[in-house]
């Protein structure tokens, strides 16, 4: 990969084996690390920041949410104390944004994306950052995979890959931000309905999601998580096809995923074959599987 400073930035070529140099300047450097890693509407970027002030989301626009990724160095959040030490997360799912300290030169990595991603995960309070400690397996894990995919090479990665990663870095995300919820709101009344459906959006291509792994996953029983989707005219069933039935819409009117037949769409997004997922459709008043192919 090519290790170049952000144009904005005036530093020369970054190697690995040393510190950058930053500018003799009043202003905080941040410092880019290599070229972003596009993958759909998803960017993973390496940064080096000196001690200093910066805001998340970093070098993005107001309707994202920020994942910080910390390979080496300390951030703290000026508002609540809070630190994150290397192996550690910061989670910015909210628009409005908030200060981070880099107490000293820190390595990390930034995995960015649109914030309707969270759009079903319930409230958030403005100005929310999570911080995931590297005590936790999870944190460990993500880190380990963001560095894993900057440092790789892109050049030969498909468009099912990419497609691929991109609804895996959602999930993950989702994962953190619920995992964050649940942390910080354990004694607070929680809305039942918003996190469970959040959990079926990110892993309704799980052919063994259903109402006991949902309820299991909520800490609730399924005839408790059943009382909540009835009380929305919904069954957890039925909010399963459909996100189901959504994600393979999406894949069928992509020209992008043309090679792949009905039959490895319905099984990718869930469904057991294409004469499933055409049923299913049909109950839903969509078009039949190769009709709505035909017609974009």
């Amino acid at each position: 990969m090519s290790m170049t400073a952000s144009p904005e930035d005036g530093a020369g070529p970054i190697r690995r084996d040393r510190q950058p140099r930053f500018p003799a300047t009043g202003v905080h450097a941040t410092v880019r690390v290599g070229k972003p890693l596009f993958l759909g509407t998803a960017s993973v970027t390496r940064w080096i920041v000196r001690p200093g002030r910066f805001t998340m989301p970093l070098k993005a626009g107001a309707d994202t949410v920020q994942l910080l990724a910390l390979r080496a160095g300390t951030l703290r959040l000026p508002r609540t104390g809070e630190v994150c030490v290397a192996g550690g997360l910061l989670l910015h799912p909210g628009a409005v944004p908030v200060p981070v300290e880099a107490v000293e030169v820190s390595d990390f990595v930034s995995l960015t994306m649109p914030a309707v991603v969270l759009e079903h995960v319930g409230d958030l309070p403005p100005g929310t950052v999570f911080v995931v400690p590297e005590s936790k397996r999870l944190a460990r894990g993500v880190v380990a995979f963001l560095l894993a995919l900057v440092e790789g090479s892109e050049a030969e990665m498909s468009s099912i890959a990419r497609y691929s990663l991109e609804q895996l870095l959602q999930e993950m995300m989702i994962a953190l931000v619920l995992d964050g919820q649940r942390a910080r709101h354990a004694s607070r009344r929680r809305n039942l309905f918003d996190e469970a459906q959040a959990i079926v959006l990110a892993r309704s291509s799980d052919v063994t999601l259903g109402a006991a792994v949902i309820a299991a996953e909520c800490n609730v029983s399924p005839r408790t998580l059943e009382r909540a989707y009835a009380a929305r005219d919904t069954t957890v069933r039925a909010e399963i096809r459909r996100a189901r039935l959504a994600h393979a819409v999406s894949l069928l009117q992509d020209a992008a995923y043309d090679a792949l037949t009905v039959d490895q769409i319905a099984q990718y997004v869930g469904f057991s074959n294409g004469s499933s997922l055409a049923r299913a459709m049909r109950a839903e008043a969509l078009a039949a599987p190769t009709v709505l192919r035909q017609a974009r």
